[in-house]
């Protein structure tokens, strides 16, 4: 992840810090306090990142990407599941093998070779 990122990134969870642990939310009923325990980069543009509430619980994980700059939400079972689904989908239709032949002309190629030997 290159060095601006993981700044902005740090910046962005501080933000949200503050957010969550605002006692007037809306939602915190509990009046919880929320801190930063881990981030786990995935990518160069994603990471993921769990709090700690002052009650010893930990939250979800907030699941961050960047564009032009941090976006985060919960992840919910059906977001899992979708990514699982696209992923499953994308190497099964993708496959380097289906699209060899396609890259370049498999005939020229195999004269080349044949004349090679």
């Amino acid at each position: 992840m290159k060095k601006e990122n993981v700044i902005l990134l740090k910046q962005k969870i501080k933000e949200c810090e503050e957010k969550f642990s605002n006692p007037k939310r809306e939602y915190n009923i509990n009046k919880e306090t929320f801190k930063c325990i881990s981030i786990t980069p995935l990518s160069d543009s994603v990471a993921l990142v769990t709090m700690e509430k002052n009650t010893g619980k930990q939250s979800n994980l907030l699941f961050f990407y960047i564009k032009n700059y941090w976006i985060y939400f919960f992840p919910t079972d059906s977001h899992e599941l979708g990514i699982f689904n696209y992923l499953n989908n994308k190497y099964r239709i993708h496959l380097e093998n289906f699209n060899y032949d396609k890259n370049f002309d498999i005939k020229a190629a195999k004269k080349v070779l044949d004349s090679e030997v």
